[in-house]
């Protein structure tokens, strides 16, 4: 697996989206003339009948990017076990993409405390 020096996670739509995507995008860009640079992204964003992301993984613009979920479609009209279950799989994947990377840097876009906590303890282990 390719070592990365920075990655960024978030839960923002990637590399469709706002204004939060955008400027991880410009950033990302800018930094991949130097360094590696990846963005993982946690927490599906698409709906299954309207999708601008459509990859789980891949290229956009220099900078490699990747769904922890595996999917880029988020359960909408599933119950919220199945959103809990595929939340808890896309933390363990990124868990496992952050043992198997080692960035040197990770910068976290979101505003979801939970993740804060896990990246925090996760980078104490």
């Amino acid at each position: 697996m390719d070592k990365y020096d920075l990655i960024i996670v978030t839960h923002e739509a990637f590399p469709h989206g706002m204004a939060a995507t955008n400027r991880i995008l410009s950033y990302a860009r800018e930094l991949s003339n130097t360094y590696k640079v990846k963005v993982i992204v946690v927490r599906p964003s698409e709906r299954a009948e309207n999708m601008l992301n459509s990859e789980a993984k891949g290229t956009f613009c220099g900078v490699d990017f990747e769904y922890s979920a595996g999917t880029t479609i988020w359960p909408f009209k599933r119950n919220k076990f199945v959103k809990l279950m595929t939340l808890l799989r896309a933390y363990r994947n990124l868990k496992k993409l952050l043992k198997a990377h080692r960035p040197s840097s990770v910068i976290y876009v979101s505003r979801s405390q939970a993740l804060a906590f896990l990246l925090n303890k996760w980078s104490k282990a």
